[in-house]
This record gives structure tokens, sequence and C-alpha cells, in this order.
């Protein structure tokens, strides 16, 4: 209802307010938790994974132009952690991400920012699917024509031919 919705925004302005107030220093949990305490909520569960899942797909399509990939071809880029951009040129995973180490990192990622520093690192990442991509983003996909093999087959509960398509991505043409 809107009365929640306006009691969950006030929580947040106070919140964020107590935080910008703080942001010369680095906040420690204990500070974190010390003004969750003042405002009287408990803090947040972590959401289930069924909920993370929605949450990773809502960002995907709220951040289709900053898409990123590993790269295909490994013969040129030799560093791991590199990331190629769908609107150009390459970046890596900020130090600051959960994602950073090597075992953690996904084949395709969304990010909030580019910062340049001494690299172009991608701020605010967040993993995605690629499958994902022609669901949220289809106004960005091209499909082929319609492939050879598989052969095409009859669906006769839909009343229609189905056959197999190659898409692509982006400006790019990721398959």
């Amino acid at each position: 209802s809107i009365s929640e919705v306006y009691s969950v925004s006030s929580q947040l302005r106070r919140i964020l307010g107590k935080i910008i107030s703080n942001s010369q220093q680095s906040m420690s949990k204990k500070q974190i938790n010390r003004i969750v305490k003042e405002l009287k909520a408990p803090p947040p569960p972590p959401p289930m994974d069924n909920q993370e899942l929605t949450l990773r797909q809502l960002i995907c399509a709220g951040f289709l132009d900053r898409v990123a990939r590993k790269p295909t071809s490994k013969s040129d880029i030799t560093d791991k952690s590199v990331y190629e951009v769908a609107s150009g040129g390459y970046a890596h995973i900020h130090p600051s991400s959960s994602l950073f180490s090597e075992e953690k990192q996904p084949q395709y990622l969304v990010f909030y920012e580019i910062v340049e520093t001494t690299k172009r690192f991608m701020r605010g990442v967040t993993a995605i699917q690629p499958e994902w991509l022609p669901l949220v983003g289809s106004y960005l996909c091209n499909d082929s024509a319609p492939l050879s093999q598989p052969f095409p087959t009859y669906n006769r509960q839909k009343d229609c031919v189905t056959c197999f398509v190659r898409t692509t991505f982006g400006p790019r043409r990721w398959s």
C-alpha cells in the first residue's frame, strides 16, 4: 500500500542521511548494526535462491546496455580477469567486487559503471546467464535464417512449424 511505501521511503532517507554524514570514513559492521538498531529495524534476511535469481534477471533487464562477457578468443588476451564490453573495449571487474576472485567470475555479467584508474574497471557487477539476453532484450538481438540442422518440425498441438535459428546479441553480434 501507499503508506508502506512512504514508511520504507522515510526509513531509507534516514539511513542514507546517516551513511552520507559518515561517508568520510568507511563504515564498519559495528557502525552499520548500530544504525540499524537506532532505526529499530532488523536487517532483512538474505534473499532465497529464487528471489536472487529474479533480482539478477531484473538487474539484467535494466542494464542491457552494460553487458560484458569473457572474451571468446584467448589468443590476444593473457589477463584472465578481462571482459569484453558489448559497447566496445575491454574492462576488468573492480577489486572490491565479490565477483573479483577468478573462481567466482561469471562468463557474462552486467555492470553499473566503468571507472578508469590504472585500468578500466567495472563496478556494481552482477552475474547473468546469456540465455536471459534474448528474453529481456529481444530488441537488441538478431536471428539468423532458419537453420537446416536440426530439421524444422511440425507441432501438431500449436499447428505450426518450429525451426532453429542462431541468435546474436548487441552491436558486436555475440552468439
